[in-house]
């Protein structure tokens, strides 16, 4: 078991949550959900994060919870893989990232066209 601290117990600053981002991350998640690329048990474990980001405008809080299905998503993948299967992975990510324009092949893992988009 591992013990995290409450950071936010004697947090100094005052706090507000962004008011764009429950319709953000409502956007957000469909399109990922849209994927279906998480087993139904994954998928249920992930519709029960609460993921929260920081920002001013609705693009920033986009790219934020973007980024995090994404962390979420490779995370889920490469934990059932060995070392050759994650490295693949992890190739088609970095690939998809640094040719965002590139069509991706036909049968490729679904990670390489989530990270496209």
């Amino acid at each position: 078991m591992i013990y995290l601290p409450d950071t936010m117990t004697n947090w100094p600053w005052p706090r507000a949550i962004n008011p764009l981002f429950e319709d953000v991350k409502a956007e957000v998640n469909a399109s990922f959900r849209d994927f279906k690329a998480l087993s139904p048990e994954s998928q249920d474990a992930f519709d029960k994060c609460d993921f929260g980001s920081t920002g001013e405008k609705k693009k920033l809080w986009s790219v934020g919870c973007d980024l995090t299905n994404i962390y979420f998503i490779v995370d889920e993948y490469t934990n059932i893989e060995n070392v050759a299967a994650t490295k693949e992975m992890l190739d088609i990510v970095l690939d998809a990232l640094h040719n965002p324009h590139k069509t991706r092949p036909e049968g490729e893992c679904i990670l390489g066209e989530i990270v496209r988009q």
